[in-house]
């Protein structure tokens, strides 16, 4: 646990996750002595801004529809990584990292004059929001007061201390004066990040263990430029050869994206003539929902399916597990539960209990590339 949060704690600072891997051996004890006694007080007054003094949202902004892309000296790691909040919710955020393929993600609780990550995982490489998952981490970022000399416990191995409030730093973003923040490790291993005001992290410098490790922000993409593509594969009858043929289709990702829209208007187009709309036209998806404790995503149809669909019962099993099979591998989930205005789907021989599920097919598929 201690190994996993540092390397966390590392790659989640310098938004290049594993960038900056200073799990290396902890010291005897495994902590820094007296980590209580080492946080001090200070005199000196805290960075104005205005009338008031600065606050952590000053230098760690948490912003919608906004992308932070870094670039670093290390091709493994800090190549280049993006950045962003797929969902707000009220003091909480959920920040995404995609680099090289890989997606990190964590739950950020920006409360309480601090920025605490609580939840995350190196391996999350879905959308769906989870800005309501337990705390089971406690990683500080930034804490108030943000005034030179500051110390915090960042981590169980690591203390952070404010170590200038107007430090210049000069990216291929611009030039900055920011606020460093020194974080130590009980390894004797010593990274450095540089926050700017109204940008957020700006530079991370860190220690390997076979030397530095640098990332740096590049650029700052907003609105629609921010916006992710991702590519889905949509499952679709094709009535014209009697099978069932796997189709991509591009979905964006934005800050709280409204995914049962996004999948209720792609499943009303079909490629050609030749494949079978998965959904009516006046239906609509009315949620989505994931269950990951038995990996089951369930899908919940208004009624104007119902009253409008008027295909054979063959037909019909094929459209429910099309659309089981696109729901189902989007979320990478074994099993899709389909209700209709919270009800359990009934219509002719389609008819399931309360609960019953149609499991995912996730090979044997025909596959076409989209033209």
């Amino acid at each position: 646990m201690k190994k996993f949060i540092l390397i966390l704690l590392a790659s989640i600072m310098a938004s290049s996750f594993a960038a900056c891997d200073s799990a290396a051996d902890n010291d005897e004890n495994g902590n820094i002595e007296n980590p209580e006694t080492a946080i001090v007080e200070t005199e000196s007054q805290p960075i104005e801004i205005g009338a008031s003094a600065a606050t952590v949202s000053d230098f760690f902004p948490i912003l919608p529809d906004v992308r932070w892309r870094y670039e670093g000296n290390d091709v493994t790691f800090a190549a280049t990584n993006d950045v962003s909040f797929g969902y707000i919710n009220g003091a909480k955020a959920q920040r995404r990292v995609s680099a090289g393929g890989m997606a990190t993600t964590e739950i950020i609780d920006a409360s309480e004059g601090k920025v605490e990550i609580i939840h995350g995982d190196n391996m999350y490489y879905y959308y769906d929001d989870i800005t309501y998952a337990q705390k089971f981490m406690s990683i500080v970022i930034l804490k108030e007061p943000l005034e030179m000399g500051a110390k915090w416990l960042t981590a169980e191995d690591a203390q952070s201390e404010i170590t200038s409030v107007n430090a210049p730093v000069t990216v291929p973003a611009g030039e900055f004066s920011a606020l460093e923040v020194t974080t130590t490790y009980s390894n004797g291993y010593v990274d450095k990040y540089y926050y700017a005001k109204g940008v957020g992290l700006v530079k991370s410098v860190c220690d390997s263990g076979a030397g530095r490790i640098v990332s740096e922000l590049a650029d700052v993409l907003k609105g629609e430029a921010a916006a992710e593509t991702i590519s889905a594969g949509f499952y679709w009858p094709n009535v014209t050869e009697g099978s069932v043929e796997r189709i991509e289709k591009d979905l964006l990702f934005t800050t709280d994206a409204n995914f049962p829209k996004q999948f209720s208007d792609a499943m009303k187009e079909p490629p050609s003539i030749d494949y079978t709309p998965l959904l009516t036209p006046n239906a609509t998806i009315n949620d989505i929902t994931v269950d990951w404790t038995t990996k089951t995503a369930k899908i919940d149809i208004s009624g104007d399916y119902l009253k409008e669909i008027n295909v054979g019962d063959g037909l019909q099993t094929k459209i429910l597990q099309c659309l089981t099979n696109t729901i189902g591998n989007f979320y990478g989930v074994d099993e899709v539960l389909i209700t209709i205005d919270q009800k359990p789907y009934e219509n002719g021989a389609a008819a399931f209990e309360p609960g019953e599920t149609i499991p995912v097919e996730k090979e044997d598929q025909k596959l076409e590339e989209k033209e």
